[in-house]
């Protein structure tokens, strides 16, 4: 996460740490689902155990009346697991939760399709220590000198430079 290209841009646009959070999330996302087989226990390791009880009930329901999704639980049992990056298996966890007779909720879809995202999520605290570093007197004071010098050695006025290293 860079402070000048992700972060400074949109505080310009008067957005909080976590807002900012979220779309660098989101823009992550959208590049970086990657394949990852994982099977109950695997989840049980990641995930909250409720969420996990939860899947394994709307499994064990809709399992009944679907081929597909008795397979699904049978990988899930097995070592070799269901990869929770593939559209299909994806798709087939926002149906469970859009339904409302089974127990799999919206918030249980998204923290199991999260799991296929490669890298670490930012968090508004993660963010808001990019904002504070950026903005230590050290760091605003080695800014300001190297603006302040790439004036000098372009050509520029000490004026210009001081300009330069207020702007800062």
């Amino acid at each position: 996460m860079n402070y000048t290209t992700d972060i400074a841009p949109r505080l310009a646009e008067g957005k909080n740490a976590a807002t900012i959070a979220s779309e660098i999330n989101a823009e992550r996302r959208a590049n970086q689902i990657s394949l990852r087989r994982l099977s109950y226990l695997g989840l049980s390791a990641l995930l909250a155990p409720e969420i996990v009880r939860r899947l394994i009930a709307t499994l064990d329901a809709a399992a009944a009346s679907d081929a597909l999704v008795a397979e699904t639980r049978n990988f899930l049992r097995s070592d070799s697991g269901v990869d929770v990056g593939n559209t299909l298996t994806r798709s087939m966890l926002d149906e469970f939760a859009a339904n409302e007779q089974l127990p799999l909720t919206v918030n249980d879809a998204e923290a199991i399709k999260n799991l296929a995202y490669l890298g670490t999520l930012e968090t508004a605290e993660s963010v808001q220590g990019v904002i504070d570093a950026w903005n230590t007197p050290a760091n605003q004071w080695s800014r300001a000198v190297a603006a302040g010098a790439a004036v000098i050695e372009s050509g520029g006025t000490l004026a210009e430079a001081i300009a330069a290293m207020e702007a800062v």
